[in-house]
């Protein structure tokens, strides 16, 4: 079965980290597949599920740490684990 899937298109910057406090943005185009694609099926079980929106980030420099303290990533670190 062949499901034609509608697409929608997003322009949007996205910064990447270098270390060492450099930073660039770059353009980048996401392309989204419609959630009622995918809700109208009805063998397919869809639902919204609720969750927190505190997250970490996998860091491979030390220099890159000066972006978790602005974002406040390291707070939410600290508060479910500790730092060694």
């Amino acid at each position: 079965m062949l499901l034609g899937w509608s697409q929608l298109r997003t322009l949007k910057e996205v910064k990447k980290r270098w270390g060492h406090g450099q930073a660039n943005m770059f353009a980048v185009v996401q392309f989204k597949k419609l959630w009622g694609d995918m809700a109208s099926l009805p063998h397919v079980d869809c639902r919204f599920v609720v969750v927190p929106r505190s997250r970490s980030h996998q860091r491979k420099d030390q220099a890159q740490l000066d972006g978790c303290l602005s974002d406040g990533s390291a707070a939410y670190e600290e508060s479910v684990g500790e730092w060694k």
